[in-house]
């Protein structure tokens, strides 16, 4: 019964009313693995607390209004005691759900990025990560195309940093801009960006309750967030663990269902592949991965399209691209911005330019690391003879 009347103590309490007090006072002392109470919307009423009766309304209850330990059940302020019920999952027979209307996930930058989607994109440190999810967010602020994908037009952009200077996030921000290869106008008042040398304090947690709560103001005003990255914005633990990954994952769902998109940047391993557990792909729609290239590679691409910074784009999961949308890119910045080959574009390019140069099918499987059937196919594909 206290744990009861300490729970309805708390029902008349206004969501995001902090009392007077800064956001980050309010929520000292709480638990960082649970998840805020800030709601979407702060005019909706604040949820029964869990325990409550079904069809009791919270503003006639208060905990003077309970019954005393030893008091009979009921017998203060004539209060009728309707009997508790568990909170309990909810759930629609599969009728409703082909009747229901849920929101569309309207197209972003189409076929890659799309409302209400939990987009990871990650790389090893100096590959371009940066680089490249600033791009994208300037144009999807600005509503221009990029590496081929279409924009659906102008978005309300936050991109929150919290790795790099303030000098340095000016030029890559500057350089972004020139790069973006269309009108920008549009991003300079769509884009908000967030760095640590912005504050006067350092920047919390945003996987507790204290940091979400201190960057709703600029979350609840964009449609697509940038967090960059995780592990410079959260303090997730062990990433081995899969458990280290839930308040932020708590978090990203919440954002999703409020119709946010949100793309976060996180960084690879020795392996290339993504620091820590995979459990934080379950909930995801997109992985975007980014690996350097070799340097042959890299410069036959700088000699075509004059890149200097190269690195492979591999979607390695996606809930919303098929056949050709979903290849592997490798792609490049240049003087005159981004450029882009498909991936097996480039390497059937190779194999015909090596084998009109005298190599040998065993030898191009070799250097390019592809089986030789492959390289067989692909010059009968051509026309060419069949040196082995």
């Amino acid at each position: 019964m206290e744990k009861l009347r300490k729970q309805l103590s708390l029902v008349n309490t206004p969501p995001c009313d902090f009392g007077g007090k800064s956001a980050a006072s309010y929520w000292a002392g709480y638990d960082e693995n649970e998840p805020p109470t800030v709601l979407a919307d702060p005019s909706a009423p604040a949820p029964p607390p869990r325990g409550m009766a079904q069809g009791v309304q919270s503003s006639n209850i208060s905990a003077d209004s309970l019954p005393s330990q030893g008091q009979n059940p009921g017998a203060a302020n004539n209060v009728q005691q309707a009997p508790l019920k568990r909170n309990v999952a909810a759930s629609m027979s599969l009728s409703e759900v082909l009747d229901s209307e849920f929101p569309p996930k309207n197209p972003i930058l189409s076929p890659v990025l799309r409302e209400m989607d939990l987009v990871e994109i990650f790389a090893k440190r100096g590959v371009g990560k940066t680089l490249f999810a600033l791009q994208l967010a300037i144009n999807v602020a600005a509503g221009v195309n990029f590496l081929g994908w279409e924009s659906t037009g102008p978005r309300r952009v936050t991109y929150i940093d919290g790795e790099m200077p303030g000098a340095l996030l000016q030029e890559r921000a500057a350089l972004a801009v020139r790069c973006a290869g269309g009108d920008t106008k549009a991003a300079l008042e769509n884009l908000v960006l967030v760095s640590p040398d912005f504050q006067e304090d350092a920047m919390p947690n945003l996987a507790s309750p204290a940091g979400q709560a201190w960057i709703e103001p600029l979350v609840a005003s964009a449609d697509v967030i940038f967090l960059d990255s995780l592990l410079t914005l959260s303090d997730t633990g062990d990433l081995n663990k899969a458990e280290s990954f839930t308040s932020m994952e708590r978090y990203l769902l919440r954002l999703r269902k409020r119709g946010k998109t949100v793309v976060f940047l996180h960084h690879s391993g020795k392996t290339g592949d993504q620091l820590g557990s995979i459990r934080k792909e379950t909930t995801l729609d997109t992985c975007i991965g980014l690996t350097p290239v070799s340097q042959e590679d890299a410069a036959a691409i700088s000699e075509l399209n004059g890149c200097q910074t190269v690195a492979k784009l591999e979607f390695t999961k996606s809930r919303s691209l098929y056949g050709s949308d979903a290849m592997p890119l490798l792609i490049g910045l240049g003087e005159d911005g981004w450029h882009c080959v498909a991936a097996e574009d480039f390497i059937v390019q190779q194999i015909v330019e090596m084998s009109e140069n005298g190599e040998s099918q065993i030898s191009i499987a070799n250097q390019l690391g592809i089986s030789q059937s492959k390289v067989s196919r692909t010059l009968s594909k051509h026309g060419l003879g069949k040196k082995r």
